[in-house]
């Protein structure tokens, strides 16, 4: 019996161990020109968040020039 135990303990050990940890990621994307770029990383975002669930995309305050 108690080596039976000490399997299943082992066991449940190697199983924590091996799955993969989900952790949720989230970038920050900076952007220039808003008014030129805003629906296009719109469109990509979500399509990237989609393909990507574990990973969120949220915006920087788009600055209105490249300075």
């Amino acid at each position: 019996m108690k080596h039976i135990t000490q399997l299943l303990a082992a066991a449940a050990v190697s199983m924590a161990i091996a799955l993969p940890a989900h952790a949720e990621t989230t970038l920050t994307v900076h952007y220039p020109m808003p008014g030129f770029f805003k629906d296009v990383m719109d469109t990509i975002s979500k399509k990237f968040m989609e393909e990507n669930p574990d990973i969120k995309i949220q915006f920087a305050s788009p600055s209105a020039t490249y300075e």
